[in-house]
């Protein structure tokens, strides 16, 4: 189609010189020169002819340019999800620091505790589980943004809609990541129990087992209302 417009114009081009060089002749009959009204209204519409060919030519290749990237990036997303992610590598890297990070404060946390001679089991629970939540993010899932239906496919914490074909796709990670709260719980209260067991308080760990029973409870019924209002 480029080719073929390129030759139109060539044609058109050529003809407008040829007609501002000498008068055209059919049969023996000359026609007006380019100067008559005749050949101004030939001349205008070569012209107007010539520009809308170019005109439209660079449209169609500026649809092109546009089409092949809006495939990329499909593509690109595509292959990710077909991965099971939802977020960047360098994002994934960053949260299992991150996770590593928080489990080894809650080690120096526990070794004051020791110094001290007071246990705070409440803080060991909530430490262990937050360290379990984002190891467990930092494979596909990003919490804040699956909850407010966005990814961060295009770069870390970018928070940006996904389109329109992987809705679906977003919708089961959001379960996904709503499950995540009561064996957060499990993790924690089982945290704090070893902790209580190798002090010899387990006697003081009821109040934590409790905490953690109750949001392990509504962590786990969540999800199950979530999934019966989008029914």
């Amino acid at each position: 189609q480029d080719i073929a417009m390129e030759v139109q114009t060539f044609v058109l081009s050529n003809s407008l010189r040829q007609n501002l060089k000498s008068p055209s002749v059919i049969g023996n009959s000359a026609l007006p020169r380019p100067g008559s009204t005749g050949s101004g209204v030939a001349l205008g519409l070569a012209v107007s002819t010539a520009i809308f060919c170019r005109a439209r030519q660079r449209l169609v290749r500026s649809l092109r340019l546009a089409s092949n990237a809006s495939m990329e990036e499909t593509g690109k997303f595509g292959k990710l999800v077909k991965e099971n992610r939802m977020i960047t590598i360098e994002e994934s890297n960053i949260r299992y620091a991150g996770a590593a990070i928080i489990f080894l404060i809650g080690i120096y946390k526990y070794i004051g505790m020791q110094a001290a001679g007071e246990f705070n089991y409440n803080a060991i629970a909530a430490n262990a589980a937050g360290a379990w939540i984002l190891f467990e993010m930092a494979d596909n899932l990003s919490e804040v943004a699956v909850l407010a239906l966005r990814w961060n496919l295009d770069k870390p914490f970018s928070m940006t809609e996904p389109p329109a074909e992987y809705q679906g796709f977003i919708k089961q990670k959001r379960l996904q990541a709503l499950e995540l709260g009561w064996p957060a719980s499990l993790v924690g209260g089982a945290f704090a129990t070893v902790a209580a067991a190798v002090n010899g308080e387990l006697g003081a760990l009821l109040p934590t087992l409790q905490g953690c029973a109750a949001f392990s409870t509504i962590s786990f019924l969540v999800p199950i209302i979530v999934k019966k209002f989008e029914k």
